[in-house]
């Protein structure tokens, strides 16, 4: 999907979804980590959050994610993408839960398989999203931990 297709789509989808965010007190100025190396699924990620009222910092990779989840204090919450490089999301969330075993993690993929959702909340995430993101199921879960 190209980067206009990305954002009409976010345009169409953030009607109904920003208005739910907005009348949630408290979750609108959150900060999220936002694990995600490939720049096309962030710049939705992105598009669509910082819409939503977020502040987001964003790992590359998932050794980033686990240096930038431990040394902010501030992160309220991280969407963790499972297949990254240099460390991958599995790996990346059991390193976080050590340290921060009460901070969200909600897993994504785009190469989801049956027992996937077992698999990854096993490894510590609190939740998990199959890619492609659904702007209504992102923001509606991410409401949930923020409360």
């Amino acid at each position: 999907m190209n980067q206009l297709a990305v954002l009409n789509t976010i345009d169409e989808e953030m009607s109904e979804t920003e208005k739910k965010i907005r009348d949630t007190a408290g979750t609108g100025n959150a900060r999220i980590l936002v694990a995600e190396d490939e720049d096309a699924n962030y710049t939705y990620i992105e598009k669509l959050l910082s819409r939503a009222g977020f502040s987001l910092l964003r790992a590359n990779n998932g050794y980033e994610a686990v240096e930038y989840a431990l040394s902010n204090d501030d992160i309220s919450l991280v969407l963790m993408d499972m297949k990254m490089p240099v460390m991958n999301g599995m790996e990346a969330t059991k390193e976080i839960k050590m340290i921060k075993p009460s901070l969200p993690i909600i897993a994504t993929t785009a190469f989801a398989i049956s027992g996937d959702r077992e698999t990854f909340l096993d490894a510590g995430c609190d939740d998990y999203l199959p890619k492609p993101l659904r702007a209504e199921t992102l923001i509606d879960l991410i409401r949930i931990y923020l409360q």
